[in-house]
This record gives C-alpha cells, sequence and structure tokens, in this order.
C-alpha cells in the first residue's frame, strides 16, 4: 500500500470527481481521476491503485466493463474496486 493510499476515482460528472476527490484529499489520500472507461483502465494499470472508486455508466467502455479487464489482468487483479452509482440495477451493458 502506497504511504498515503492512492485512490483512484473514475466517473464521467466533473462535479462529482471534484467532490469526492476534494474530502478524500482533504482526509489525507492522493487522488487520480479518469473520466471514462478506457481511462480508468489505462491508469489502473499504469498507477496500480490501492483502491478504485468506479461508476458504472461512462462513455467509451462502461465500469462494469472496465473492472472485469482491470480484474483479468494479473498486474491489476488484485486491486480493490468499489462501485459507486445510482444505478438500480448495477450491471448494464455487460458483454460476454
Amino acid at each position: 500500500m502506497k504511504n498515503p493510499p492512492l485512490i483512484l476515482i473514475a466517473d464521467d460528472d466533473a462535479d462529482f470527481l471534484e467532490i469526492l476527490s476534494a474530502k478524500l484529499l482533504a482526509s489525507g489520500y492522493q487522488i487520480a481521476e479518469a473520466k471514462d472507461g478506457v481511462e480508468a483502465i489505462q491508469k489502473t494499470k499504469s498507477l496500480i491503485p490501492d483502491l478504485v472508486i468506479m461508476d458504472i455508466q461512462m462513455p467509451n467502455v462502461n465500469g462494469t466493463e472496465a473492472v472485469l479487464e482491470i480484474k483479468g489482468a494479473p498486474e491489476t487483479k488484485d486491486i480493490k474496486i468499489v462501485f459507486f452509482s445510482n444505478l438500480i440495477y448495477p450491471w448494464p451493458g455487460v458483454k460476454k
């Protein structure tokens, strides 16, 4: 674990990113941000954060698909990921 821990926030809502980033920075965490699923995958693989907070509905690659790719890669499979969304049914767009 990094000191302080690094949290990647993946969300396409700029206001949410700003608010959550400010709160976590004030609590002593390092923060990285991603604005869509593609960027979330790239930053997760390059930064190896301690935690990813992932929205589900995002452009390009949705959060569910991004998590499946992150968890499918040996170097990122053990990273903790929390879905943070306002969806009633959290699994839209999963392609198998």
